[in-house]
């Protein structure tokens, strides 16, 4: 049986340096919450998947899919793969000259009258 990953959304560049946003449709909703039921049903997790859209016609950055976990059957010992931080792409910080100044004000302090 082929896995089959559901779809959320797709990420959005916004205005705040590294935040995309996206909203997961109303009609894909119905595929998540079975995408977590099955999980639950299996006593398994749910691992999200996030990709980077390549292609130039397409206005989101990034594209979310959820599948039902699978145990991670890793290398032991010698040879053991290390995990890495992921690198950034030169791409990502295209937003700098966009980028709001920092407010280091404490918003909920009372202004003096």
């Amino acid at each position: 049986m082929a896995k089959q990953k559901t779809r959320l959304t797709g990420l959005f560049k916004t205005k705040t340096r590294g935040l995309y946003t996206g909203t997961v449709k109303d009609e894909w909703l119905d595929n998540l919450v079975n995408t977590i039921r099955k999980a639950k049903k299996e006593d398994k997790g749910v691992v999200f998947f996030l990709w980077k859209v390549d292609d130039e016609d397409s206005k989101a950055s990034f594209n979310l899919n959820a599948d039902v976990a699978t145990p991670y059957e890793g290398k032991k010992g010698y040879g053991k793969p290390k995990r890495k931080p992921i690198e950034l792409d030169d791409d990502d910080d295209d937003n700098d000259e966009e980028a709001e100044p920092a407010d280091d004000s404490d918003p909920f302090e009372e202004e003096d009258a």
